[in-house]
């Protein structure tokens, strides 16, 4: 009878599925309703499905039924990168027992999330298996009546620029090193560590304090910080009296990337007045939750409000739209009010991860102006996930790319190696230079690359990349740039003037590195 009931399940996967995890005693409100939706339907003969996350609806591919297993993969897009997230199962009676197999970097430890966070949205924690139960109509009308609803947007409009972040903002963010474990203690240690390395007078101004520091919300609404930070002014205060800027990380949705807590949903304009009040220069607002309630052709009229709701508390307030490439974000982020958006998905402390998402940049160097950047996501650099040269690739590749140059390592304690990396002013100068264009790639061939970068009072930043596995010589032909006459070359890895080079450079290039040099008309 049980294998009878087994087949006739196996046959039916049609429906909503809803996979819960079980969660230990005391886990806070937040991850205990963490759960995933799965849909699956057949047609002409074959199945198609969908899933619905934090970050809206995945599609399923790959749907196959053998007796009570199934097996499938949940295609995770977003920023233009797919990743397959492959789930397994066997129907135990009237339920469905499955068990997800992450892609290679999403897993706990260097590079991926830490344990129980991950891309596949609300219970899409790494390890030990999900139960799913399938939702009967009234069940699903049930939870359709109780879905959140958006929020009011207003009217669609062209912002005008804030005047803010006429260079790509430089500074420190916590998540790539802490994730959602930063404290009150750890913030000041790193911003006196940003004063004492000379990082703050090398241009990194704004210290950006990411998810993890939410709390309850007040008697008017407001969100207020939970325990790592007993005292949010303060906190601010202190990270004014070093002469830099604070930052901090919200989302649009009812919950955090981190689903223990709290977005900003149905408190947006609380919210802003609060984080005026505490003093905050910057805000990075991610999208999250967000797909759970907005669609995308909402998201501008989601920015363009906060935006909004920024400006009208009088603080100059820096917006940091994060919701990772999607949607053309570069074409109508400037009008909603961003002064930066993020291009793609999270980056990993690795050479595959850095590269495949700093070397796509080229294609949008159009879109980077002043007040207006695009957003490769934070540096690595310093995390030990990738070789001193490979880090001198990635500054080098976000510098020409006119990137926020958002350091992402402790402070406290990074090597020599990595201090020299992200104190090279020669690069600074490159990406914070006035004129405020992007590098794009001007020639490749094979695993080399050119990328050229054009500077004030007609000088420009020349990059030899390489990304092969063996050391290469990279040439750039000057004459077919247009780069006439003869130019003075200073190496900004070796700080020296080389000899005056006209028709074309030449450099002998590392695996993984990067030559670059700064040229200049001579006279």
């Amino acid at each position: 009878m049980a294998m009878l009931l087994s087949l006739l399940l196996a046959a039916d996967l049609a429906g909503t599925w809803v996979a819960r995890r079980e969660m230990p005693p005391g886990a806070p409100a937040g991850m205990r309703a963490m759960e995933s939706v799965f849909t699956f339907e057949r047609r002409n003969g074959a199945w198609t499905g969908t899933s619905g996350s934090m970050m809206g609806q995945q599609k399923i591919g790959d749907i196959a039924i053998d007796g009570d297993n199934v097996r499938f993969t949940v295609e995770f897009t977003l920023g233009g990168e797919t990743r397959p997230m492959k789930y397994t199962g066997k129907f135990e009676g009237e339920e469905l027992v499955l068990t997800m197999t992450p892609p290679p970097g999403f897993g706990p430890g260097p590079g991926g999330p830490p344990p129980g966070m991950g891309p596949g949205g609300p219970g899409m924690r790494f390890g030990g298996p999900m139960r799913a139960k399938r939702l009967t109509a009234e069940e699903i009308a049930a939870r359709e009546a109780a879905r959140l609803k958006p929020m009011p947007l207003p009217a669609k409009k062209t912002l005008a620029w804030n005047g803010l972040a006429a260079t790509p903002p430089m500074g420190w963010n916590s998540y790539n090193k802490f994730r959602t474990n930063i404290t009150d203690r750890e913030v000041r240690e790193i911003a006196d560590a940003m004063v004492s390395t000379g990082m703050r007078d090398a241009g990194y101004t704004y210290l950006v304090i990411d998810d993890g520091w939410e709390g309850e919300r007040d008697t008017r609404g407001r969100l207020q910080p939970n325990s790592k930070f007993p005292d949010m002014k303060a906190t601010v205060d202190y990270i004014h009296s070093k002469g830099l800027k604070a930052g901090l990380w919200t989302s649009p949705g009812p919950r955090a990337c981190n689903p223990m807590y709290q977005g900003s949903y149905g408190h947006e304009e609380e919210d802003a007045k609060q984080w005026a009040e505490w003093g905050f220069d910057y805000i990075k607002y991610d999208w999250c939750s967000a797909g759970q309630i907005y669609t995308a052709e909402q998201q501008p009229l989601v920015y363009q409000k906060m935006a909004e709701l920024l400006r009208a508390t009088g603080r100059p307030i820096v917006l940091s739209i994060c919701q990772y490439g999607d949607n053309k974000v570069f074409e109508w982020g400037p009008a909603a009010g961003g002064n930066l958006w993020r291009t793609t998905f999270d980056i990993r402390d690795t050479w595959d991860s850095m590269a495949g998402i700093g070397f796509r940049q080229s294609d949008l160097a159009q879109y980077a102006r002043p007040g207006h950047w695009n957003d490769p996501d934070m540096l690595e650099v310093g995390n030990g996930g990738m070789t001193d040269t490979e880090y001198r690739t990635h500054f080098t590749l976000w510098a020409m790319a006119a990137a926020p140059l958002m350091a992402g390592n402790d402070v406290r304690s990074m090597s020599a190696e990595t201090k020299e990396i992200l104190l090279n002013r020669d690069v600074i100068a490159v990406n914070q230079d006035k004129l405020g264009k992007a590098g794009r790639r001007v020639a490749q061939s094979g695993d080399t690359e050119v990328w050229l970068k054009p500077l004030d009072k007609g000088e420009y930043a020349l990059a030899l990349f390489n990304r092969g596995a063996g050391a290469a010589t990279v040439t750039a032909d000057l004459a077919a740039l247009e780069l006439d006459g003869r130019w003075r070359a200073r190496d900004l890895w070796k700080h020296t003037d080389l000899l005056a080079v006209s028709e074309s450079f030449s450099a002998e290039v590392p695996s993984h590195g990067v030559v670059a040099i700064r040229l200049s008309i001579a006279k």
